[in-house]
């Protein structure tokens, strides 16, 4: 398990973490760890928060720093997935175009403006939520756990859309997530409740963490209607297209507890 949980990490970061070169042609044998990767990357995101925020006592800069920490070292990938997305599904045209523009580099002003939205409400959630109490320690604590809950969350969500769809075309790297069947869900799921569960009680407010989750299901569930109904299916950047919506919005609703 822990050659597959370090294969994982190494492909969604830039980390250079040490796995067996065997090559991996599908996921779905061991893709019910990503819930774990989440936590972990989320984890490592937040360490700069913490550094910052004790040594300098300012919450502000040390949530840029630990936005920009999680970008980096995920390597923008899920960002750039949303940002496909969105110039193919705004596209009026065929399902085959719709594909060629989520090959394309180049970012239309929708994907540019929705990206920027997505990265201020997760930035705003989070500096409300320590400007509401003060800046404290227990507030940077609650973040960093809400942050950490939100990467396996996010995560989750690439599973649950890759078991409800097929791929949309042959190729890519969508296609190391074709094969998900409901047994590899049920796995997933179990990892993530542990995940929940073990943080369930340091939440002040598990109504609302409980609420965000099942609001994240019901988006990715409709997100996954609309995919099918624009491209047929998943690629690669389905899934970080519904990673971003999702960890930002269970983040956003999770704080308001505080």
């Amino acid at each position: 398990m822990y050659s597959y949980l370090c294969h994982l990490i190494a492909f969604f970061s830039c980390l250079p973490i040490s796995h067996s070169k065997e090559k991996i042609t599908s996921f779905h044998t061991f893709i019910y760890l990503l819930p774990f990767v989440g936590a972990i990357l989320c984890l490592l995101s937040s360490l700069i928060f913490i550094l910052i925020f004790c040594i300098f006592d300012n919450y502000i800069i040390a949530i840029l720093a630990m936005i920009a920490m999680h970008t980096w070292i995920t390597r923008a990938m899920h960002e750039d997935g949303l940002c496909d997305c969105i110039d193919a599904f705004s596209a009026y045209t065929s399902i085959e175009e719709r594909l060629r523009i989520m090959k394309d580099p180049q970012i239309g002003s929708f994907a540019s403006v929705f990206l920027f939205f997505v990265v201020m409400f997760r930035f705003v959630s989070l500096v409300t939520a320590m400007h509401n109490e003060q800046g404290s320690i227990d507030a940077a604590f609650n973040i960093v756990l809400i942050w950490i809950l939100g990467g396996v969350i996010a995560k989750t969500m690439i599973v649950f859309t890759a078991y409800r769809l097929y791929p949309a075309k042959e190729g890519g790297l969508g296609e190391l997530m074709k094969n998900i069947d409901g047994y590899v869900f049920i796995k997933t799921i179990t990892m993530m409740s542990i995940c929940i569960l073990g943080a369930i009680f340091f939440v002040e407010n598990a109504i609302m963490l409980f609420l965000a989750l099942v609001i994240c299901f019901i988006v990715a569930y409709y997100y996954i209607q609309l995919t099918y109904k624009k491209i047929g299916g998943f690629t690669g950047d389905v899934f970080g297209a519904v990673e971003q919506i999702s960890f930002t919005l269970f983040i956003t609703i999770a704080l308001m507890a505080m």
